[in-house]
């Protein structure tokens, strides 16, 4: 039998992950003119089933390089690194930034970029597979704003995130402190140095506010930035605050299928079904349903299977399939076990699969054609027609 489970390492581990970017043009009711959006999609959409909906993160000033590049770079790494789950970033670019940041004194009348995004974008979104974990983030005049669209729509937004707020602050707070505590504890507010020449307008307002205010500023969450400038704050920021907000994700299933140093289970599993059952009661992300990443999956499956515990190994990679069918890799794995196993119809299957998912999906891949020609010998030893 050909080892093509390792070859599958060899070659995967080289073909990564392509992200999408949809660039969206079309008019706007609210604004009375064209408006654009560029929507970020995760590398592991495409895979995904009707049931793997996905988180969104709104990133105000979309029509900044300096500030948008930085934030979607920073999330491409946490996704990267696990830190963060795949979501479906919206950059927001705006005509008028600050004319359309403002609101009024009285914090009860929505503006037309809250509306914009609470109807229009969120009507947009509707074509793509989104759940109901949303985060808002902001610096400086459109950090005034999300808090501001959080405030009028605290239901809506899971979180927001703002850097260094100044414009109608006072009023902010004073509104702010009214909703729930469970509501002001969705709130992330950074601030750079109180140093003239980084951030001294903004943090001197803080801290008065801190001291006016310290049951609030003691609920939320902040991130005092002491070395930072205003416009560099974003950049130190983010990573801290996006990795507090989906810490609990970071480390959700971490605690299934425990190894020791040579990568064995520690104590043995329980039956297939009891197993699945403690896996899924961790698909939660902010208090919202969330399917288990690729990632996740894949970190179970090896354990279970290093250890020869080939059963766990294989209702886990059923599930796995519910979510991402598309996947060719799951389909790899379950054609060695059902090989092994003696199942040769369920292993022709899953094998065939693959290689049609390979054939359709990956051709942009670097490696596909190595990939391919592995699986073509596959089926050759086995006598199978593709």
């Amino acid at each position: 039998m050909r080892t093509i489970l390792l070859v599958l390492l060899v070659v995967f581990s080289r073909l990564g992950f392509a992200q999408q970017i949809d660039t969206l043009i079309f008019y706007s009711s609210i604004f009375e003119e064209k408006r654009e959006l560029r929507i970020h999609i995760p590398e592991f959409y495409k895979y995904g089933s009707e049931d793997t909906e996905f988180p969104v993160i709104y990133a105000l000033d979309g029509q900044h390089d300096w500030y948008i590049n930085p934030l979607t770079n920073t999330v491409r790494y946490l996704q990267y690194t696990h830190e963060i789950p795949q979501a479906i970033l919206v950059e927001i670019p705006h005509s008028d930034r600050v004319e359309e940041s403002l609101f009024p004194s009285s914090m009860m009348e929505s503006n037309k970029l809250h509306r914009f995004i609470q109807t229009e974008i969120d009507s947009v979104l509707k074509a793509y597979r989104t759940n109901k974990v949303r985060v808002l983030i902001g610096h400086s005049f459109t950090a005034s704003f999300a808090l501001y669209s959080f405030l009028l729509s605290p239901d809506f937004y899971s979180a927001v995130i703002a850097h260094s707020p100044l414009y109608r602050m006072e009023r902010l707070v004073e509104s702010l402190q009214n909703l729930s505590i469970e509501q002001q504890e969705r709130i992330y507010l950074s601030i750079g140095s109180l140093a003239f020449n980084k951030d001294s307008v903004h943090r001197s307002l803080y801290e008065k506010l801190k001291l006016d205010h310290p049951q609030f500023f003691q609920t939320i969450k902040t991130y005092e930035a002491n070395l930072s400038t205003h416009n560099a704050l974003p950049i130190l920021a983010n990573p801290q605050m996006l990795s507090l907000l989906f810490n609990e994700f970071s480390s959700r299933l971490s605690a299934i299928a425990r190894v020791d140093e040579e990568y064995k289970l520690r104590s043995a599993p329980l039956s297939p079904a009891e197993e699945l059952e403690i896996i899924r009661e961790q698909y939660f992300l902010v208090k919202e349903f969330y399917p288990p990443e690729i990632p996740e999956l894949n970190g179970i499956i090896s354990r279970y299977s290093n250890s020869d515990y080939w059963q766990q190994s294989e209702a886990l990679l059923q599930e796995a399939i519910h979510y991402y069918p598309l996947f060719f890799d799951f389909h790899l794995q379950l054609y060695n076990i059902y090989w092994s196993q003696g199942e040769a119809d369920k292993a022709k299957y899953h094998l065939l699969e693959a290689y049609r998912l390979i054939d359709t999906l990956e051709r942009q891949a670097d490696d596909w054609q190595d990939l391919m020609g592995e699986i073509d010998a596959e089926l050759e030893e086995r006598n199978w027609q593709p």
